[in-house]
């Protein structure tokens, strides 16, 4: 019996001992076998035990087998257990298995180790200066190197109601804001200006039409050109330390109705508030000198008044404000430029106080409601068409001091019934009075000229007397004056122009002086109701184009003191009475003429002469009758 269990173990031992030895082949690791073998893929296979031998089985014997590992999968064979009788026992092949380690990745593998599950202890919490990401500003800046910086744009042109910050993030102040930067952005409805700002560039909100509000602006200094022009939303804004203006800041804001200015401003720039149609009121600065040229030209204003340290209201500063009714000057503007009132047509009366010198040309032209105005006696200079086309104009009062009226000044002033004329009145320009209402004009006796169209097509002029001056009558000057009926030139005329009475069909009386030196074209043609002139022998004759009496009465009678007919005179003026004296002439014409017989009786026929005694009783009864 021990024999036999020594022979088993003996058995045995040889087993183990060959299932032990290394095969010759390199063992294979597990990330060589998952490549190898893939779960997914590879299913398990059992090597060929052909002349292995296997464990034994017999169960007769003791129980010595090995134990079996329960974490290992079974071992399963086909067909009868191989004959292992005379195999070597030191070659065994032994069975491969797929290993442990492919069931489950290593432990080490399945987490990361702590310490990198966590960040740092020192990078856990951000140092203080380190602070949370802040948004990307909106707005671009431009520094000056010298901590300020200005405002050159939005990045995000979407944003309608932008907040312009104080510091750039660049720590820099924001002084600024810089030309262009907001301009034609017509999604803006609202925009805040910080405390730090202090000047707005050129045409910064250029046409920003959707731009309803300004806030934050009272401490701005200076605001350059088109700031705001054509921000056809704006209704307001305020300005009280703006001293230095630009042109046309305002020019376009059609919405704006209340504007607050610097009381320090002492000029309005160019076109300043030009079309601001809904400013109807603003109150100007005490320190203001200077209105500046179209500084209100269109805008809706209905009365204003001028302070009185203004001195100068430049052209066009309130043309086509067509809403102004009133106006008034707290003190005397030394000038008014020209076309400043232009076109203001609800505007009723114009008082210019003592102190004023000029008024520029047609400053009150198309001012067709203005029905009186009162000059002061120091204005020294008017210029030409300074009134014309005011078809309400009734009456004027011209300056003491004038010696000329300018070309056109009353032109078209249909209206005008009266005028009173300085003594010191020299000369009368080109057009002066025009197609007006006058009905008498009484010229001063200094007045030795007459221009161009002077009183021409004045409907209702029914008289003319001018002085003891000698006056030289223009070309048309009372032409087409259809009422005109009576002129006297107590000082005589020097010279008739070309047409200067064509067309006064009602004209019966003309006294033009003894001492006429020249008659032009046509000068008298249409006059047709003339009865009789005088033509001094002191004339000099051209050669007519149109003769001077064409289309007149064919019963004019033409008197001269010239003793005898040339045939220039016979070609110009046909049939004259020669040797008429200018003071018989006057006999003549100015005799009062005897009123018509309504009932006349023929003449009665001239009786034969008698002779001897018959003639003799005849005579005596006619004597003591």
């Amino acid at each position: 019996m021990k024999k036999t269990l020594f022979a088993v173990s003996a058995l045995l031992l040889a087993l183990l001992t060959a299932c032990s030895k290394p095969t010759g082949k390199p063992p294979v690791s597990s990330s060589a076998e998952s490549e190898s073998f893939p779960r997914e893929t590879a299913p398990y296979t059992v090597a060929d035990t052909t002349g292995v031998c296997p464990i034994s089985t017999d169960t007769t014997g003791p129980d010595v087998t090995r134990p079996v590992d329960s974490s290992r999968p079974p071992v399963e064979t086909t067909g009868p257990a191989p004959d292992t009788t005379g195999l070597p026992e030191t070659d065994p092949a032994p069975v491969i298995r797929p290993p442990e380690e492919t069931t489950a990745p290593p432990e080490e593998t399945t987490a990361p180790p702590e310490e990198t599950t966590a960040p740092p202890e020192t990078t856990a919490e951000p140092p203080e200066t380190t602070a949370e990401p802040q948004p990307e500003s909106p707005f671009s800046f431009r520094s000056y190197g010298n901590g300020t910086c200005s405002v050159t744009g939005l990045k995000d042109k979407i944003l309608t109601r932008p907040v312009i910050p104080e510091v750039s993030p660049a720590g820099d102040t924001v002084t600024s804001i810089e030309a262009s930067a907001f301009a034609e952005q017509n999604m803006l409805r609202s925009v805040t200006i910080p405390a730090t700002v202090t000047q707005i560039g050129e045409f910064a909100f250029l046409r920003c039409t959707g731009l309803e509000c300004v806030t934050g602006a009272e401490g701005v200094v200076t605001v350059d050109t088109g700031a705001f022009m054509c921000c056809s939303a704006l209704p307001a804004i305020s300005l009280p330390q703006a001293t230095e203006l630009g042109a046309s800041i305002f020019s376009g804001c059609t919405a704006l109705s209340s504007v607050t200015l610097s009381q320090e401003l002492t000029a309005l720039p160019q076109s300043l508030f030009a079309d601001c149609k809904a400013l109807a009121a603003i109150t100007l600065p005490d320190a203001l000198t200077r209105i500046g040229n179209s500084a209100f030209q269109g805008a809706g204003l209905k009365s204003l008044t001028v302070p009185k340290n203004v001195k100068t209201v430049e052209t066009y500063a309130f043309r086509l404000c067509s809403s102004l009714e009133e106006i008034a000057f707290a003190g005397a503007p030394e000038t008014l430029g020209e076309l400043c009132f232009e076109s203001c047509t609800s505007l009723a009366s114009f008082r210019l106080p003592e102190g004023a010198l000029s008024l520029g040309r047609l400053s009150f032209m198309f001012c067709s409601s203005l029905k009186t105005v009162s000059l002061p006696d120091t204005l020294a200079s008017v210029g030409d068409g300074c009134f014309s086309y005011c078809s309400a104009l009734e009456e004027v009062r011209l300056p003491a001091g004038m010696t000329a009226i300018p070309d056109q000044l009353f032109a078209s002033c249909s209206a005008l019934r009266s005028v009173t004329l300085p003594e010191t009145l020299t000369r009368i320009g080109k057009f002066a009075f025009f197609s007006s209402g006058l009905e008498a004009v009484a010229l001063p006796a200094h007045c030795a000229a007459l221009g161009e169209s002077a009183f021409a097509s004045c409907p209702a002029l029914a008289s003319v007397s001018a002085g003891a001056v000698s006056a030289v009558i223009g070309p048309s000057a009372f032409s087409g004056c259809s009422a005109l009926a009576e002129v006297r030139f107590t000082g005589g005329a020097g010279a008739v122009e070309s047409y200067a009475f064509s067309g006064c069909s009602a004209l019966t009386t003309l006294l033009l002086g003894p001492d006429l030196l020249s008659i032009g074209d046509g000068a008298f043609s249409g006059c047709s109701a003339l009865p009789a002139f005088f033509l001094p022998k002191t004339l000099t004759l051209p050669a007519y184009y149109t003769p001077p009496f064409t289309e007149c009465s064919d019963t004019l009678a033409l008197y001269s003191d010239k003793e005898e007919e040339s045939p220039d005179w016979r070609a110009a003026f046909g049939a004259v009475g020669y040797g008429v004296s200018y003071d018989q002439f006057l006999a003549l014409t100015q005799k009062t003429p005897q009123e018509p017989d309504p009932d006349p009786k023929p003449d009665p026929e001239p009786e034969p002469a008698e002779t001897g005694e018959a003639a003799e009783t005849g005579e005596t009864e006619k004597t003591g009758e």
